[in-house]
């Protein structure tokens, strides 16, 4: 479980290694997606970075996806509604149609998450996007061989 205004959440991280690294986050009390930190801690390729937008694929991507993009807002925020306008307009037209463009995707998922991550599932508490490709379907497919990612926790009626 994590304090409200806590940067990471341990209980949300994948494998051993995500765990250690942002055990050392946590406990240095900073947030990894903030550019200075991220620059440091982040050890795949940045692909591209503008004045709002950091696109990299994810250092501990979904099991079972071909691909998972991270497309982190410069500024601290965990809400959407404090993105510039100007951010969201350069992520629609400029950085997703090029990273759509650079790695072939004709298909796949975007998805942002904010807010507290005790009720989003989210390891960071700063606002960033993820696009997910999956592998193709099979003939037929079961539940087992759909791609599933953290969107939160499903409602428990009293």
């Amino acid at each position: 479980m994590t304090e409200k205004n806590q940067l990471v959440n341990l209980s949300h991280t994948r494998g051993d290694e995500q765990t250690n690294v942002y055990h050392r986050i946590a406990e240095g009390g900073f947030c990894p997606f903030c550019w200075e930190n991220f620059q440091k801690n982040h050890k795949k390729p940045l692909l591209i970075q503008t004045e709002w937008w950091i696109a990299t694929e994810n250092q501990w991507p979904y099991q079972g996806s071909t691909l998972h993009m991270l497309f982190v807002y410069r500024d601290h925020v965990d809400d959407p509604t404090k993105v510039a306008p100007d951010a969201w307009s350069e992520f629609y037209q400029h950085i997703l149609p090029a990273i759509m463009k650079r790695y072939h995707i004709n298909g796949g998922g975007i998805y942002m998450r904010f807010g507290n991550t005790n009720i989003t599932g989210s390891s960071v508490a700063h606002f960033h996007a993820n696009l997910i490709v999956g592998g193709e379907m099979i003939e037929q497919p079961t539940s087992e061989d759909w791609l599933t990612v953290a969107l939160g926790y499903k409602h428990k009626e009293a």
